[in-house]
């Protein structure tokens, strides 16, 4: 050895072993001449031929901890739902408020909903990848909601993406179409605009649009991430599956002729979320935000006294909001699409309380992980 460090034993299996033995497992100064001793390529063992007295060091706890990190990483990634507001405002934004905009996050794959100005600056902001969007599901088309589009966009075209790009709306979306096309130029990827009309599916969420009462056609949506239910493997070997099959089947997917239904329970509870900007409550609403997880909803008037330009031109007052997620038993409820004229949301969500005592003022890169139900 050299100063009393005992040389490396021969059995570290990868250089990744041999650098985390170099500067995580060693104090500094054995550390310096760990290397020392590496680069003179010493022998692996004493001049006497005695292996070490330290155990061999080995990659193999290291490399099981990160694969431990990383499946539950990757596990948590596919079984829970993302949500992160990038814009709380209404009409005009404001320094610290940019215009309506939200995401809803699955496996990595977003769902934007509305885009108003400074959307992109929120999805880098808070972390939400813009190329890695899979549709746009827009409210309705006031200025507000859609005036982010023209410049997403062309941001989508410059990095490159190929794979189609979906946007929804509620009716008379041709001619938003055709002006946000005429503003962001013709993109080497397809753009398709669809009306929302009737249960969709993106990626693994379940959308279904619903109507909104507001001064123009305009809709909520519903984002369901589904649960399947649980895996039975008595039923699988008694089915004769192979077992290859298993995990597919596990995510709710046919394969080889086998079907889910064969060695699955009844589906459980899974994931709910309602996104409603410009409207007054509603039964439609109410009945959308049924049990949901979370609901996002248009709470533009902080103060009483403004009920009658809610109700003229077509909007909530925050206890408004709060009542109708109390009526609907919502599990959470977050403020958002507020006025300009609300510079402080303190008073509006204390009137949310009143009925919703749970309520969040909703803020500029507010974000919820929600999972589904633990079970015992």
């Amino acid at each position: 050895s050299v100063m009393g460090v005992a040389p490396f034993h021969k059995d570290y299996t990868t250089k990744l072993g041999g650098v985390f033995q170099l500067f995580l497992a060693s104090p500094s100064g054995e550390a310096a001449a760990r290397r020392r001793l590496m680069r003179a390529k010493l022998p692996s063992h004493p001049t006497n031929g005695r292996p070490p007295q330290t155990r061999p060091f080995t990659a193999r706890p290291i490399c099981a901890i990160i694969r431990l990190i990383m499946g539950k990483y990757w596990k948590r990634g596919a079984y829970m739902l993302k949500v992160t507001l990038l814009g709380t405002g209404g009409t005009q934004p404001l320094p610290d408020r940019a215009l309506a905009a939200a995401a809803v996050t699955v496996g990595g794959r977003s769902v934007l909903l509305d885009c108003g100005e400074g959307t992109q600056v929120g999805l880098r902001r808070y972390g939400v990848s813009a190329y890695r969007l899979s549709a746009v599901l827009l409210t309705h088309y006031h200025g507000d909601h859609i005036l982010g589009l023209p410049g997403l966009l062309q941001t989508l075209g410059s990095l490159n993406r190929t794979e189609p790009l979906m946007i929804y709306g509620p009716k008379g979306i041709e001619p938003v179409a055709h002006a946000v096309t005429a503003l962001a130029g013709p993109q080497a990827y397809p753009v398709r605009w669809q009306v929302a009309d009737g249960t969709f599916h993106i990626d693994t969420l379940k959308i279904t649009p619903f109507p909104l009462t507001h001064r123009v056609p305009c809709c909520g949506y519903l984002l369901a991430l589904p649960r399947a239910g649980r895996f039975d493997p008595a039923r699988a070997r008694a089915a004769g599956i192979p077992m290859p099959y298993w995990k597919t089947l596990q995510r709710g997917e046919a394969v080889g002729g086998c079907t889910p239904e064969q060695v699955l329970g009844a589906p459980r509870r899974g994931l709910k979320v309602v996104y409603a900007t410009d409207t007054r409550p509603c039964a439609a609403l109410e009945a959308a935000a049924r049990d949901a997880d979370l609901l996002c909803m248009d709470a533009t008037y902080a103060d009483d006294a403004d009920l009658p330009k809610a109700e003229l031109y077509g909007h909530a007052t925050c206890r408004e909001t709060g009542a109708l997620a109390a009526a609907a038993n919502v599990r959470r409820l977050w403020l958002t699409h507020y006025s300009a004229a609300v510079t402080d949301p303190a008073p509006g969500l204390a009137a949310a309380r009143t009925a919703y005592p749970t309520a969040v003022a909703g803020y500029d890169g507010l974000t919820e992980e929600l999972e589904f139900d633990r079970e015992p």
